[in-house]
């Protein structure tokens, strides 16, 4: 019996040092030498705060056994282990913080430039939104639909927060002049170049972060860019397959003024005070190749107007003689329906007139006339 008895403790010990010393104090004092208390298996105070040694796991983040138990289906169980469970309270997405702060981390991500609001971003960038958020949290598939809705509520909160961020950065950036004019620019940027910087360059130079023509400073500023490096090149290869020559001079306050939208009261979108340097300049070679290059857009805008007005008319005869000729087969039509009628009109008259004939034969002989 004492060997079964120490066998008993012994197996106590071993599951922990609490539960030792429990079985040596009901055992009593006399046995606690027969197996040591120890303190190697209490968990410190930082161990239990952070949840070693806890009997209960951390409700919120999937682990493999939960995991298997509750998404059996899954496969994969290694793509969702990790992933925070989250849920919908009235509507609303629990935990609100962590799922916001995910939903605006992808909007950076990937911008969809057209999306000026939520309801005009464009579905397939809705849709990368939702299933990089997917990768992040997990809940039940019975509450997909919730979730989706609830996430849309979120996100659609969330992206007009992201615009109001960006406006109000815009705003406060002064697009990295800071107490440097424009014309101050201007003429460092001539400086360095050696020439009168074109609009595109100055525009480049105001609104990369260090000048350095690549890391724009907001959304804005890199659309833009985008949309004359677009023009740009139409307009050079335009030029070059109507000359059939070398690179030509294009019309670069032109393509500037069109890709930032248009000028208004003779003041471009981030040109400034430098944009009235752009105007009436005769001794600058940006403003003598913008005068040669506009003269011959002209013409060839006069050209293309021509040919365009060409194959309207063209068209337009086309149109009408293929209506002449609608007309005729009409009018054909009707009179080959007229005679048709006629002809069977004839025909039934004429089936009609025998038929009365024989009627009034047969009564002649059913009614002979009586003697006198």
């Amino acid at each position: 019996m004492a060997r079964g008895k120490e066998r008993t403790r012994l197996r106590g010990g071993r599951s922990g040092g609490r539960t030792s010393h429990a079985h040596s104090n009901i055992e009593g004092s006399s046995n606690t030498d027969s197996v040591p208390f120890s303190d190697a298996n209490i968990p410190s105070v930082e161990e239990t705060v952070n949840g070693i040694g806890s009997q209960q796991p951390n409700q919120n983040v999937v682990a493999v056994s939960d995991t298997q138990a509750n998404y059996g289906s899954i496969q994969d169980v290694s793509t969702i282990v990790g992933r925070l469970r989250i849920t919908v309270v009235n509507g609303l997405l629990e935990p609100s913080s962590q799922c916001a702060r995910i939903i605006t981390k992808k909007f950076k991500e990937k911008v969809d430039f057209e999306g000026y609001t939520w309801k005009t971003v464009s579905q397939p960038i809705r849709d990368f939104y939702f299933e990089e958020f997917r990768k992040h949290f997990i809940w039940d598939s019975s509450f997909e639909a919730q979730v989706k809705e609830a996430w849309v509520l979120k996100a659609s909160q969330r992206y007009s927060d992201f615009l109001r961020d960006i406006r109000d950065a815009t705003t406060k950036l002064e697009y990295l002049r800071g107490s440097i004019s424009n014309a101050e620019h201007g003429k460092k940027l001539e400086s360095k170049l050696g020439r009168k910087a074109t609009p595109h360059e100055f525009f480049l130079h105001t609104h990369t972060k260090k000048h350095d023509g690549e890391t724009f400073v907001d959304i804005k500023s890199k659309t833009i860019n985008d949309k004359m490096l677009t023009l740009k090149q139409h307009a050079i290869s335009t030029e070059s397959a109507s000359t059939n020559s070398g690179p030509t001079p294009v019309d670069e306050l032109a393509l500037y003024i069109e890709a930032v939208g248009g000028e208004k009261k003779r003041r471009i979108y981030g040109l400034g005070s430098q944009a009235s340097s752009y105007y009436g300049c005769s001794n600058s070679n940006v403003n003598n190749s913008t005068a040669t290059s506009t003269i011959k857009n002209n013409e060839d805008l006069q050209n293309e107007l021509a040919s365009v007005r060409n194959q309207l008319q063209i068209q337009e005869e086309r149109h009408q003689q293929e209506h002449q000729e609608t007309q005729q087969e009409l009018q054909q039509t009707r009179q080959e329906v007229a005679e048709m009628r006629m002809m069977l009109q004839l025909l039934i008259s004429q089936n009609q007139a025998p038929s009365q004939i024989n009627q009034s034969g047969h009564d002649e002989d059913g009614d002979p006339t009586p003697p006198n």
